[in-house]
């Protein structure tokens, strides 16, 4: 990037080069409209497929080629890499150097610009970015050294706490509001989180540290409070552009609004239908409101779509209309016609899993279709837990572009370590990890506890107070506990000290800290409520009170998804169903979790290439496929249940429109009539999702799936 210079307000001049590209005949009318446009601020409303980067690309083209020197020229984007891309197509085009040009992310703008600024708000030039790990190491340092006014069970870890601030500052939002909307469950500490939030703010001014969200604050507080500086770039910025703007949130938005100021000559290019990001703080406002805020822009509508054909378009098009809060377009294919979507209805997700397999199966061998240019996408990860055990069946490769496989995480592991345990007394590793889990309790601690454990005949005989842990164990857990490590349990209550030996020292055998041991307590309670022979015969029964009694509450103190993997452990449930033994249940995850490892043993691994891909919605925006399946469309699943107000259900409606829009040639939408089961008689029947009930019956054609039947 080149250096700021305050004496050159005004923008150098180019040499025209008018004339050096055919826009006429490398656009189609639409492109051509925003790319000849003078100008004013923009409003480029850009539908799937439309040929998005193009247009921009051609757009930065026309404003070099008629006289704008690209150092005047601003390109914001959500990755270096699609900067890159725009500003090296726009180089092929015309001879012109990209480092002339200011291009990339807003944290990549905002760091090139506090670099020369920074010691106008309190910084030395210098400062370290912190990425998301240095941001929970030093979290975390504070949680070591202040002393909490609420419990510390339960007390979100770092992670968390760092989700919270970066949330309130993207969507501008106080801290207790933020908890307050997104995670309520955390409001008693909402004090305590506040305070830490205070300390972790004064000690990156004081040690000179920005974490990512302070590329940003920071961007926007030194315009805020310079106004010389902010004007400069007002000023220097004759062209703002910015790419994906319906993802933008609010402190983008205002950092946007202050660029724009002077010239007022900004394009922002996106597609409203497909915002689909607030969970990420993503504020729908800023392109719904772009109108509102300058009235005098133009708006332009790229509606041509090059992707899809006239079927699926249609299906697309009668999809999003039932949004009202939308710029209204109609998506115009340029491919040939191809077959109608399928709307396949079918008995269960067993059924679907397996109708899903076999049909991609078929499409690859009949049809040449190859593996990586298919996709099953889903609302969330969960959904995809039968159809990743009917392809480990059949040794289909596939990747996950949602997370791990299904039985790899880390949540379904520690629940499936209780289980082990009241399976297999002696299962070490089930051990290790179930006690791993708990505050107070370390490795040097979990190892201590085995050796006593692996002495016993059976869990009946598990200690109430067992000896402690090495010294060194106990120090590193010491914070977690109110009450001094030297004092056992019993003695912790009344405050009656130990008789000490002549060293000082406490006499008999170590104990653990309160918090280890109220851990190990805790832990025993729980063995031994799912210690039933009664219950060995149902692992649902099992899962489900490992979830309830403790395991949620841990959750929800860990992860900010915690709501996902709650999900993902009833869907294990529903799973654990169709078992009458706590054994048999076990062996199937064995063999399921194994035959990827089986698979690359035997070097057949295939490359990722050759691989089906798994997806959720949100992780499939922005790419396509020759075939798409959309799974798991019952009402309560998708939308999600969680989702009720208008506006959440119209961001799902719009996930919807950018599940369908990602395939080229086949659509399949996914129906299955039955979720868990209560009983061995017994299924609870699921509603179509009511984006299928919205859809016009002659937009697909209907396809049922009874058991037994073939497709």
């Amino acid at each position: 990037m080149p250096d700021v210079n305050f004496s050159k307000i005004s923008p150098r001049p180019t040499t025209s080069l008018s004339g050096r590209v055919n826009y006429e005949q490398e656009l189609n009318p639409q492109q051509l409209a925003v790319v000849m446009a003078g100008q004013g601020p923009m409003l480029v409303i850009a539908g799937p497929g439309s040929g998005k980067t193009r247009t921009v690309t051609y757009r930065v083209a026309r404003l070099v080629e008629t006289g704008t020197n690209p150092d005047s020229i601003l390109l914001l984007t959500f990755t270096n890499k699609a900067a890159r891309t725009m500003l090296d197509r726009v180089a092929n085009l015309l001879p012109v150097r990209t480092l002339h040009f200011w291009g990339g992310t807003f944290h990549h703008i905002g760091n090139v610009i506090l670099r020369k600024h920074a010691k106008l708000i309190g910084y030395q030039n210098n400062y370290t970015i912190l990425d998301r790990e240095d941001s929970k190491d030093l979290i975390n340092d504070i949680l070591k050294t202040i002393k909490l006014d609420t419990p510390p069970k339960n007390f979100p870890k770092s992670n968390i706490l760092a989700g919270i601030f970066g949330y309130a500052a993207n969507t501008g939002r106080e801290i207790k509001e933020t908890i307050g909307k997104d995670t309520p469950q955390l409001m008693k500490f909402s004090a305590d989180i506040i305070r830490i939030f205070d300390i972790y703010t004064a000690k990156k001014l004081k040690q000179n540290l920005m974490d990512f969200d302070d590329l940003l604050l920071n961007w926007k507080k030194l315009f805020e409070e310079h106004q010389t500086v902010r004007d400069f770039y007002a000023r220097k910025f004759i062209y703002t552009l910015v790419d994906e703007y319906q993802d933008t949130n609010h402190l983008q938005g205002e950092i946007i609004e202050r660029l724009a100021g002077v010239h007022r000559n900004l394009t922002v290019v996106g597609d409203d239908a497909q915002s689909i990001y607030s969970f990420r703080g993503a504020d729908f406002t800023n392109i719904m409101e772009f109108p509102n805020r300058y009235p005098e822009a133009k708006i332009y509508k790229l509606e041509a779509n090059y992707r899809s054909t006239p079927e699926i378009l249609r299906l697309a098009n009668c999809c999003i209309k039932h949004n009202t809060k939308q710029f209204p377009k109609n998506l115009q294919a340029l491919c040939p016609e191809g077959e109608y979507p399928k709307l396949v209805i079918l008995d269960n997700n067993f059924a679907q899993a397996k109708f899903v397999t076999k049909e991609i199966l078929e499409l690859h061998r009949r049809e040449k279709i190859p593996l990586n240019q298919m996709a099953v996408l889903y609302r969330a990860h969960y959904q995809s837990m039968e159809l990743q055990m009917e392809l480990a069946n059949l040794k289909l490769p596939f990747e996950i572009r949602s997370g791990l496989r299904f039985f790899e995480q880390a949540h379904l592991k520690d629940v499936l370590s209780y289980l082990k345990i009241i399976s297999n007394f002696n299962h070490e590793l089930a051990w290790q990890r179930a006690l791993k889990l708990y505050p107070g309790i370390g490795p040097a601690s979990a190892e201590h506890l085995w050796k006593t454990i692996k002495e016993l005949k059976n869990l009946s005989a598990l200690p109430a107070c067992p000896d402690g842990p090495p010294e060194a164990d106990r120090d590193a857990n010491r914070h977690l506990s109110a009450a001094p490590a030297s004092l056992p349990p019993e003695r912790v209550a009344s405050g009656k000290p130990r008789p000490s030996g002549r060293d000082g020292r406490a006499s008999g055998p170590r104990r653990f800290s309160g918090a280890a041991m109220k851990s190990w307590q805790e832990l025993v309670k729980l063995i031994n409520k799912i210690d039933n022979p009664n219950l060995k015969d149902n692992p649902a029964v099992l899962i489900n009170i490992i979830l309830d009694e403790w395991y949620r509450d841990y959750l929800e103190g860990n992860y900010a998804d915690y709501r996902d993997r709650i999900d993902d452990l009833k869907q294990l449930s529903v799973f654990a169903e169709q078992f009458n033994s706590l054994e048999k249940f076990l062996s199937r995850i064995t063999l399921l979790t194994n035959a990827e490892g089986e698979e690359h043993r035997a070097g057949t691994k295939p490359s990722v290439s050759d691989r089906l891909i798994l997806s959720t919605i949100h992780q499939a925006k922005g790419l396509e496929w020759s075939v798409v399946f959309v799974i798991g469309l019952v009402e309560d699943r998708f939308p999600d249940s969680r989702h009720t107000t208008e506006s959440e259900l119209e961001e799902e409606r719009r996930l919807f429109y950018v599940a369908v829009t990602r395939t080229k040639q086949k659509l399949y939408l996914c129906y299955p009539l039955a979720g868990e089961k209560r009983s061995a008689l017994y299924e609870i029947f699921q509603q179509p999702s009511r984006f299928l009930q919205e859809l016009d019956a002659s937009s697909y054609r209907e396809v049922r799936i009874t058991q037994n039947e073939s497709y």
